[in-house]
């Protein structure tokens, strides 16, 4: 009876409250903290992969500009050898500009016509003919041969394109007769 008042009661209440708080805190965390947890690693794995993932798009595109970028400067060096030919009865260089294709890189196929498939296959031609009009200032070109008879210059576009179309380069060169 002594020391049973209504006081004790709560007290005994409070330390049993106290007690059982501090046996859950000691057990781990709680269902919200572990759901933030896997939430937070969630995105971060996400971000990993989409990044992996732009990274590996990137370097296939740098590879097919690289690729292109070579094989359009080796195939302008190739045209520069054929003959000068003049404008007239067909367009130039129609038949022979196949023959000189590049073909120095391994595992890249070129061809002249039709549609290139896949990624290692380039489709490599020329797709404008300019003439020179004759004019020196300012130097003008025209899409068809002057009345006056071929000049003895021409400005030729040239384009090669991957078959999987990520990326096209073009250039333009000019062909003198000698």
């Amino acid at each position: 009876m002594f020391g049973r008042g209504p006081s004790n009661r709560t007290g005994a209440r409070a330390t049993r409250t106290r007690d059982t708080r501090e046996r859950r805190s000691a057990r781990g965390e709680t269902l919200i903290e572990t759901l933030c947890t896997l939430t937070i690693l969630s995105v971060a794995i996400v971000a990993l992969v989409l990044a992996m993932g732009y990274d590996f798009s990137f370097d296939h595109q740098s590879r097919s500009a690289a690729d292109a970028d070579t094989l359009l400067v080796a195939f302008a060096d190739n045209l520069q050898t054929l003959a000068y030919q003049s404008c007239g009865g067909t367009t130039p260089y129609s038949t022979t500009a196949s023959s000189v294709l590049p073909t120095q890189l391994n595992g890249i196929t070129v061809i002249g016509s039709g549609t290139p498939s896949g990624p290692t296959q380039y489709l490599a031609q020329i797709s404008t003919i300019k003439y020179w009009d004759g004019n020196t200032s300012p130097i003008g070109w025209t899409s068809s041969c002057p009345s006056s008879g071929d000049p003895g210059a021409q400005q030729l576009t040239i384009t090669v394109t991957p078959g999987d179309g990520v990326v096209s380069r073009t250039m333009s060169i000019v062909k003198r007769s000698t």
